[in-house]
């Protein structure tokens, strides 16, 4: 009989075997997994790392992409396949460098991201 613990257990193990990918997005490394990726196949980054299309891919030192876009947006773009869904906020935060409204909608249209609206945070 399958248990939700048996369920849980087959996961972590399902996890702990797929090996992570480092995204080089305009010289700002990104880590993650395919399966992060993969979950939104109708995406740019979704359909790149589809098992189908693996052999396509060239990384380098053998798990890293290099993807030569605006790597500070990217951050929002890696939110939306962690979350479902872009925070972006109009004020300056001293630790990150800033990115403009219309930088990060030419990243969501480059990589394809379907998203209806963007959250704006004022934090």
């Amino acid at each position: 009989m399958t248990t939700q613990l048996n369920l849980d257990r087959e996961n972590e193990v399902m996890f702990a075997r797929e090996e992570t990918i480092i995204l080089n997005v305009g010289g700002v490394k990104y880590e993650t997994y395919p399966s992060t990726l993969t979950a939104f196949p109708d995406t740019l980054l979704g359909t790149m790392f589809q098992e189908r299309n693996r052999e396509m891919l060239h990384p380098k030192n053998g798990n890293e992409y290099f993807i030569d876009r605006n790597g500070y947006a990217f951050r929002y773009i890696l939110e939306f396949y962690r979350n479902g869904k872009i925070l972006w906020s109009d004020r300056a935060d001293k630790n990150l460098v800033a990115v403009t409204r219309e930088e990060l909608d030419q990243e969501i249209d480059y990589f394809q991201i379907p998203v209806k609206d963007i959250a704006v945070t004022s934090v």
